[in-house]
């Protein structure tokens, strides 16, 4: 049964797909998904995105994240729903590892983020970020500098370069209206788990941000038509 929002709101991640497409059919099955989510959109990798989440701030290991692929293929599930999202899960996992040796944080600190977190308004479209991680670097002059990590799990659509560095700035704008230390841009990660790419918010991104704006103006418009 689908549900329907009153307000616009929208994902971090759809945005971006959304700023960087110039199809109009695809930017309104954008908006119409986000204005009527089924549920399985909105929780089917939740499981595996904890995982990961775990792995990255030094709480799980590559064995760890083996045995959880071992769970969810060996679970026997009580609805095809269920069956699907611990296959998908165990995909997601195995395409992470299969990448994890590009993410090396080194001795930057990482933790998990709040689960409801604040959202960004945008052209009176609410926009969630949610990063499922917060980065802090404690540099050596004693200042402290802040980014996070947003992950994209989708085994139907990975991020195009534009996609990814739209959700990255957005990412950097999240970070820089809610850490309380200054926001590195360089720290502010987009993490496409099947497309196995990462994204790092751009030097550049005045530009970025004003395409954002009039993205979530349209959104906005169309609405309510939806």
């Amino acid at each position: 049964m689908l549900k329907e929002r009153v307000e616009p709101r929208i994902s971090v991640n759809k945005l971006g797909e959304y700023a960087a497409t110039n199809s109009a059919t695809r930017r309104r099955r954008i908006v119409l998904d986000q204005k009527k989510p089924k549920d399985f959109i909105v929780s089917r990798y939740s499981d595996a995105q904890d995982l990961v989440a775990d792995f990255l701030s030094g709480n799980l290991d590559y064995e760890d994240l083996l045995d959880k692929v071992d769970e969810f293929r060996n679970t026997t599930a009580s609805t095809d729903w269920q069956e699907n999202r611990n296959k998908v899960c165990a995909e997601a996992l195995l395409s992470f590892i299969d990448m994890a040796d590009k993410l090396d944080f080194g001795s930057l600190v990482l933790t998990k983020g709040e689960q409801t977190p604040p959202r960004l308004l945008v052209q009176s479209v609410s926009v969630s970020i949610k990063p499922e991680l917060l980065i802090t670097k404690h540099k050596r002059s004693g200042d402290s500098v802040a980014g996070a990590v947003k992950l994209h799990m989708s085994k139907s659509y990975t991020m195009s370069d534009n996609a990814g560095s739209y959700a990255a700035t957005m990412l950097q704008q999240f970070v820089e209206a809610n850490s309380q230390f200054p926001c590195d841009r360089r720290l502010c990660y987009v993490v496409d788990v099947f497309g196995q790419r990462i994204f790092t918010a751009p030097r550049s991104h005045i530009r970025r941000r004003k395409a954002i704006e009039a993205s979530c103006e349209e959104i906005n418009r169309a609405w309510p038509e939806l």
